[in-house]
C-alpha cells in the first residue's frame, strides 16, 4: 500500500481528542514500523503526535524518542570538524569512544527473524533485496552506523593501522553493504597487503552495487590496477580509457596510461568498441552500469513520481540518466522540474 494512502487511513480516524488519538497513533506506529515506507509513516506518525501534546510534554517527548540519536549524531558533528581541521588524533578519539559505547549497548542484534540495516536510500533497500533474496525482515536503524565505521576505517588507514582499518571497514560494510565507498576503501586495505585477489573481488562486488559515476570510474580504475599487476595492458588500458568515457578529465587514470605506455613503451591508443566490448566478455567485467542499478532507480522514480514525491523522483530519475545518459529520462525529469513542483 502507498505511502499517502495509509496516512490518508490513519488520519479519517482521527477525533480530534487527543486523549483518544495519541493512544490510536502509537499504535498505528507500531503497525507500521517494520512497513517499506516505514520511517517516513513514523516521522509522519510522530510529527501528528508531537503537535497533539500540551506544550509541558513536547521537551520530554523529544528527548525520549532522540536521546541516542541526538547523541551520535552529535559526535559525528564533532567528528566531521575535527577532520575539517586536520585533527586527525582529536577525531579517531571521539570515533573510537563513540565506537565502544555503540558495540557495548549491542541494541541491534540480529536474530534468526530480523536483520538490521543502515541503508541510505530507498535504492540501497531494494537492491539489497534483489541481490541477497533476504528471508529475514529487513530493520532499518535511524543512526548510521555504516557511515561511522567508514569514517573510523578511513582513519585507521591513514594512520596504517591497517588490521584495524579493515576490521571497521567490514562493520561499515556489515550495516550497509551497497555502500560502493566503503568497499573500495577495504580494496585499498588489500590493494596495501598486495591481496591481488581479495582487491579484485571487492572492486567487482562495488562496480555491482554503483549508483554514480565515480563510484563507476573508480572501480574500472581498481581492476585497471589490477591488470597491471597481471602484466595484462592490453586490458589495464582499456579498462582506463572506459573509465575517462564517464570521467573525462581524471587525472590518476591518464597518469597509469602514461605509466603502461612508459613500460610497454609504445603507444597507447583507445580500444575499438568492438574490442572493448570482446575483452570485457572474456573477462566477466561488468560494461557500464549494473542494468538492475538502473531498473531499481526508475521504479522508485515512477512510484515517487505518481504518489507526487516529485522532488524523490527526480532525484532517482537523475541517478538513472546519469548512469545512462538517456534522452527519454532527461525528458521526465524536465518535465517534472517544469511542472513548478519541485
Amino acid at each position: 500500500m502507498k505511502y499517502e494512502t495509509i496516512m490518508n487511513n490513519i488520519t479519517a480516524e482521527l477525533t480530534g481528542d487527543p486523549n483518544q488519538d495519541i493512544p490510536y497513533l502509537m499504535q498505528q506506529a507500531e503497525k507500521y514500523k517494520d512497513h517499506t515506507h516505514g520511517q517516513e509513516l513514523l516521522s509522519s506518525i510522530g510529527a501528528m503526535i508531537y503537535e497533539m501534546l500540551p506544550e509541558d510534554q513536547k521537551q520530554a517527548w523529544d528527548e525520549m524518542i532522540n536521546q541516542d540519536q541526538q547523541g551520535i549524531g552529535a559526535v559525528m558533528q564533532e567528528v566531521q570538524f575535527q577532520i575539517f581541521q586536520k585533527d586527525y588524533q582529536a577525531a579517531l578519539e571521539l570515533l573510537e569512544g563513540l565506537v565502544a559505547k555503540v558495540e557495548e549497548s549491542d541494541q541491534y542484534t540480529d536474530n534468526e527473524a530480523q536483520a538490521y540495516f543502515s541503508f541510505n536510500n530507498f535504492l540501497e533497500d531494494m537492491l539489497y533485496r534483489e541481490l541477497y533474496h533476504p528471508e529475514r525482515d529487513i530493520q532499518h536503524v535511524h543512526d548510521d552506523y555504516s557511515e561511522m565505521y567508514f569514517i573510523y576505517g578511513n582513519l585507521l588507514l591513514d594512520l596504517e593501522r591497517i588490521d584495524e582499518a579493515e576490521a571497521a571497514l567490514l562493520n561499515a560494510a556489515r550495516w550497509n553493504p551497497m555502500r560502493a565507498d566503503t568497499l573500495y576503501a577495504l580494496g585499498e586495505v588489500y590493494k596495501r597487503r598486495k591481496q591481488w585477489q581479495e582487491f579484485y573481488e571487492v572492486t567487482v562486488k562495488a562496480l555491482e552495487r554503483a549508483y554514480q559515476t565515480e563510484n563507476l570510474t573508480r572501480g574500472y580504475r581498481n581492476l585497471g590496477y589490477y591488470y597491471i599487476e597481471k602484466e595484462d595492458f592490453e586490458l589495464a588500458t582499456a579498462l582506463f580509457f572506459l573509465s575517462l568515457g564517464f570521467e573525462p578529465d581524471n587525472q590518476a587514470a591518464r597518469a597509469e596510461l602514461a605509466y603502461i605506455a612508459q613500460v610497454t613503451e609504445g603507444n597507447i591508443i583507445a580500444p575499438t568498441l568492438e574490442r572493448l566490448t570482446e575483452l570485457f566478455e572474456q573477462n566477466h567485467i561488468q560494461m557500464g552500469p549494473n542494468p538492475l542499478v538502473v531498473q531499481i532507480a526508475l521504479s522508485i522514480g515512477n512510484e515517487a513520481s505518481q504518489e507526487g514525491a516529485l522532488d524523490a523522483a527526480v532525484y532517482f530519475y537523475s541517478i538513472a540518466y546519469e548512469l545512462t545518459g538517456e534522452e527519454k529520462i532527461k525528458e521526465q525529469i524536465d518535465a517534472l522540474a517544469g511542472s513548478g513542483l519541485v
